[in-house]
């Protein structure tokens, strides 16, 4: 039986961008006010 994991989780990439800072609360804020100003194309 093989009981080792894989490497790479399923669905997984073999690079995950993973995003840290001070504030979250206001980095959301933040993210939350510049996507509602983004135009989606094709809307």
């Amino acid at each position: 039986m093989n009981t080792t994991a894989p490497p790479i989780p399923e669905g997984m990439h073999s690079l995950t961008p993973h995003l840290v800072c001070r504030d979250a609360n206001a980095a959301m804020d933040f993210y939350i006010e510049a996507a509602a100003r983004t135009a989606c194309p094709g809307s």
